[in-house]
């Protein structure tokens, strides 16, 4: 209080109950204030003063922000208030920075917005069709230079779901809170250089919709039951998701969909030494389960590097007591997931005989629902494996034949078989 600046004029008079209004004079900014009342005589002189505790008021920006070009260029900093239109000729802070302003991004454009400081923002909207954006921050200021959007999660939106777009999160941290991601028809969003970043939820049920996560980059599924919605397609043209040296985790579960209309079925590739998938099911029952009723068959592809992943890839880590992997959560829901190992897998050139872990749940494994594509040089004794652990030695059997109750899934690879010549 002793910091307080006193107003130098009497802000009224009054007989009885009263009211006030004041004015901050700068946006996005806390105001302390304090009230006195004073008691006059007659001859209006102070005879007492009583101060009301320090109260606080912030000042809110709730403008509604579209990126705009400057002379024809539509790449510029965050902060530069000449790339943002609705500025309402002042009366605003000029850039979006305030967690009740919304941000628009146009369509039809090649957008690409530099983080030159940390903003907290509302909503985030990108939703039109051929809308490009590119969001970037400079070198060694991913931790720094921060997004995030704040609302509520219990009343998730929408966005990046227009048809033909590419969304691109380049090396940022954005944390996305309570944004769904559903994304449209032939459209990518892209997480690259290391980008770190959240989101509310996951749906990939498109034609030609991928989600790419890239060059040791993190993704997380923040809150929504599930985080991730594998769907498929309508077409013959494939969707899914690409997790390429890098790591998605999800809170809570991987559900598996599909269509009256559905073709083609979504796919879940990982690829790289890092390249791995960790699904906790920290608020759900189910961990990788459909309530579908239609035809559900997704591919699980392993592009798998020499030396093997550094960790096991693909991995439920829920409490044992919820329900097994690939799991039908209703009457009449289908499920069937098929596993597969590239032909232009690494490991395939060792020339050595390795058992390679692909899959791991501490819930089990519902076998019935699993099936295995045929691995390159079968003939040299290639096959798929279930193991009865989730840490080695895993108990390693042949997949065909095995009875036992199944917590891991691999790939052994013998030395491909060594060439006779006949000499006549």
């Amino acid at each position: 209080a002793d910091t307080l600046v006193p107003v130098s004029e009497r802000a009224m008079t009054e007989t009885g109950t009263f009211q006030m209004t004041w004015s901050g004079a700068e946006y996005v900014k806390t105001y302390r204030l304090r009230v006195a009342l004073e008691t006059r005589n007659a001859l209006g002189e102070v005879t007492h003063v009583e101060w009301s505790p320090v109260r606080s008021a912030a000042t809110v920006d709730a403008t509604d922000y579209t990126w705009r070009d400057v002379d024809g260029d539509w790449t510029g900093d965050w902060g530069d208030d000449a790339h943002w239109s609705n500025n309402k000729n002042g009366d605003c802070l000029g850039h979006p920075a305030s967690v009740d302003a919304n941000v628009y991004i146009p369509a039809g454009h090649p957008v690409v917005i530099n983080l030159d400081a940390a903003y907290k923002v509302g909503k985030f909207y990108a939703t039109g069709a051929n809308t490009s954006l590119r969001l970037t921050v400079p070198a060694g200021m991913r931790d720094v230079n921060k997004l995030a959007t704040f609302y509520s999660h219990l009343s998730s939106y929408s966005s990046f779901g227009g048809t033909n777009n590419l969304i691109v999160f380049d090396g940022v941290n954005a944390n996305l809170g309570s944004l769904k991601v559903s994304l449209g028809k032939d459209s990518s969003l892209v997480f690259s250089n290391s980008a770190w970043c959240t989101t509310y939820q996951l749906t990939v049920n498109n034609p030609g919709a991928w989600v790419r996560i890239l060059g040791g980059s993190t993704v997380g599924g923040f809150g929504a039951t599930p985080s991730c919605v594998l769907g498929a397609s309508t077409t013959a043209e494939p969707c899914g998701i690409v997790v390429d040296d890098s790591t998605y985790g999800l809170t809570n579960s991987l559900q598996l969909t599909s269509g009256a209309s559905s073709i083609t079925m979504g796919s879940l590739t990982i690829r790289g030494r890092r390249g791995r998938v960790v699904i906790p099911s920290q608020n759900q029952d189910m961990t990788i389960y459909s309530d579908s009723t239609y035809p559900n068959d997704h591919r699980f592809i392993f592009d798998v590097p020499a030396g093997g992943f550094t960790a096991t890839p693909l991995r439920v880590t829920a409490t044992s007591t919820k329900q097994a992997a690939f799991y039908q959560n209703k009457t009449g829901a289908q499920i069937g997931v098929i596993f597969e190992v590239t032909c232009d897998s690494g490991i395939f050139d060792s020339g050595e005989k390795a058992d390679y872990p692909l899959f791991t749940s501490t819930t089990g494994i519902n076998r019935q629902f699993v099936t295995f594509a045929r691995p390159k040089h079968v003939r040299s004794g290639n096959a798929f494996l279930y193991g009865t652990a989730t840490a080695s030695p895993y108990g390693w059997e042949l997949a065909a034949g095995f009875s036992g109750t199944a917590k891991a899934i691999g790939l052994r690879v013998m030395p491909p078989a060594g060439t006779v010549l006949m000499v006549r």
